[in-house]
């Protein structure tokens, strides 16, 4: 049985350095700043729900992440 990440966990796992994140989107992946990422992360988390993450989308148009 997997476990839920956690916010922190999920930054971790994302890190390039710099207090920079490498997050996969449609077509690719973007660079992404910890300021930037947190508040998204901490919007979708769902500690009842193990794939949270997914919830998380990027729109390249506005350059801004939404949650579902």
């Amino acid at each position: 049985m997997a476990t839920t990440p956690t916010v922190e966990e999920v930054l971790a796992q994302t890190a390039i350095g710099n207090d920079f994140h490498r997050w996969a989107v449609q077509g690719g992946s973007i660079t992404i700043e910890t300021e930037r990422l947190r508040p998204v992360l901490e919007e979708a988390y769902d500690p009842r729900m193990e794939n949270w993450v997914a919830l998380i989308s990027w729109d390249d148009e506005d350059q801004s992440f939404w949650v579902c």
